[in-house]
């Protein structure tokens, strides 16, 4: 029984040597809030096995983090701040750097302990568009209207056949030797 207590002493010793931690601290976007800070949330990877409150003070402390590579995500209803990607090696040291989705090989280090900064406010509702007129014009049903009926005026006076043509012609020559006729 002993040879198993001293295994398990040993486990937790090797196991408490790599428990580490991520600490930072989130800046306000204004002053006016003096709870803001209690609506704030910090998920690492997530939020899935660790997720952080912010102090008083705006700060937090993540701890309880084996060697690895986390994804830092500070939520909050009102704000959205950029994400940071925190690396944690076997021994010890810790390197963060900012998230790009676009080029995830591009690398862009930034401090450490983390400062978050508000990226902007978050708009939930988008301005409703002004009324035009074009908008009514190029309305599917209007041009399913109205093409057709241009069609059918139009299409009749560019297409003259050739005997509708000749008959015309003759009609013309008439009149010119009646309006002729009567001015002599």
């Amino acid at each position: 029984m002993s040879i198993y207590g001293e295994s398990s002493s040993s486990s937790v010793v090797a196991e408490s040597e790599n428990i580490y931690k991520i600490e930072g601290k989130v800046t306000s976007p204004d002053g006016t809030d003096p709870l803001w800070y209690s609506r704030c949330r910090i998920l690492i990877d997530g939020g899935d096995f660790h997720r952080g409150f912010l102090k008083s003070d705006n700060s937090f402390v993540i701890q309880g983090l084996s060697p690895g590579s986390y994804l830092v995500e500070v939520l909050h209803p009102d704000y959205s701040y950029p994400s940071a990607r925190v690396d944690i090696n076997s021994k010890g040291k810790i390197r963060a750097r900012k998230v790009n989705n676009l080029q995830p090989s591009q690398v862009n280090q930034i401090q450490y302990p983390l400062r978050m900064k508000p990226a902007g406010r978050i708009n939930y509702f988008e301005k409703r568009e002004q009324w035009k007129w074009t908008d009514v014009l190029m309305n599917p049903m209007i041009l399913m209207m109205v093409l057709p009926l241009l069609l059918i005026t139009v299409l009749p006076k560019l297409m003259i056949d050739p005997e509708t043509k000749k008959r015309n012609g003759a009609n013309a020559a008439k009149y010119e030797c009646s309006k002729s006729n009567a001015g002599v």
